[in-house]
């Protein structure tokens, strides 16, 4: 079982190696959500921290592991991936990439990647 500080650790790891590329952020309309103990926080590209109120910080919580793990959660609210320990940015990239909606938004822009064979 993980300890508390060893989640802090993973945790801060974790944001650290996805707001070292904030336009990944953006392109993706990426928000962090932080369960804490006692609140939650919300950061997005520009680091803006915005708490949630009570009933959406129950909620979450009621939701998710009390450990630390990674979830990834589509617009439809649905879990997309969830792993324990951290995750490297490009596997949440190439995750969401990957999805229709996502995939739909690049052809409407022209930023469409083929894929290499």
């Amino acid at each position: 079982m993980k300890s508390k500080e060893n989640n802090r650790t993973i945790l801060d790891q974790q944001i650290n190696l996805l707001f070292d590329k904030p336009k990944e952020l953006e392109e993706r309309s990426l928000i962090i959500i932080e369960l804490l103990t006692n609140a939650a926080k919300v950061l997005n590209h520009h680091g803006l921290n915005i708490k949630l109120n009570q009933s959406n910080y129950e909620e979450l919580k009621g939701r998710f592991s009390k450990q630390y793990r990674f979830y990834l959660i589509g617009l439809d609210g649905g879990i997309k991936h969830k792993r324990n320990g951290l995750v490297m940015p490009d596997e949440i990239y190439r995750r969401i990439d990957s999805m229709p909606m996502r995939q739909n938004e690049l052809n409407k822009h022209g930023k469409h990647k083929k894929r290499r064979e």
